[in-house]
């Protein structure tokens, strides 16, 4: 986890998206994976501009959620929220 002080939803996504073109641009070879063949990475951003996030664990959970977006979309991507991360429950879980 990053965390960037006094750095906007926008300001935040400008430098993941400088950092992820930049791991691109360096071609390093991934072989061990079996859908690309080189390193790639994803970034979920959040920020405490949003009204919903009040505290830094609401902040942290809010940039987790918004990076399993990011990987639910596929490799090499950026995901930030937009609203209330939905809180998922297990059923099952005691």
């Amino acid at each position: 986890a990053f965390l960037w002080p006094r750095t906007s939803l926008s300001g935040g996504r400008s430098v993941a998206e400088l950092v992820r073109e930049r791991v691109l641009g360096l071609n390093l070879p991934h072989e061990a994976s079996t859908v690309a063949g080189q390193v790639t990475v994803s970034f979920g951003i959040a920020s405490s501009d949003h009204a919903f996030v009040d505290s830094p664990a609401e902040l942290l959970r809010a940039s987790d959620m918004a990076l399993y977006e990011a990987k639910r979309r596929g490799r090499n991507q950026i995901a930030g929220v937009v609203g209330r991360p939905e809180v998922k429950s297990n059923p099952g879980a005691i």
